[in-house]
């Protein structure tokens, strides 16, 4: 016994369904895959961004450990600081690039969607 009402996630059977319901399940479909996608690559650009800046800060750690002078601290702060505002620039622009694209196919698949 394997239907839909024993199984709440079981498929139900296209063959039955109109044509304006298949092609509705087929656009929602289709845009949930889009959205998983694109969940996806945001999702792994962040930890690739958060791992780099972690690779990064540990890296600080020891530059600062290696200060002999006043001066020498002030001129690592300043190059740090200065990395770091480039850095979530660069990061900024990415993900801006990530969300555009997610929106674009979010509208073709809007787009392909049946007209009510």
């Amino acid at each position: 016994m394997n239907d839909q009402t024993t199984n709440p996630f079981a498929m139900p059977d296209l063959g039955a369904m109109s044509d304006s319901a298949k092609s509705a399940i087929e656009a929602m479909s289709k845009t949930y895959m889009s959205w998983f996608k694109n969940a996806n690559r945001v999702q792994a650009e962040a930890i690739r961004f958060l791992s780099d800046r972690f690779a990064k800060d540990l890296a600080l750690a020891s530059r600062f450990g290696a200060c002999r002078k006043p001066e020498d601290f002030v001129a690592v702060q300043s190059e740090v600081a200065t990395e770091l505002v480039k850095d979530y620039m660069e990061e900024s622009a990415k993900f801006v690039a990530l969300f555009g694209d997610a929106f674009k196919d979010l509208q073709a698949n809007a787009a392909g969607a049946p007209k009510k």
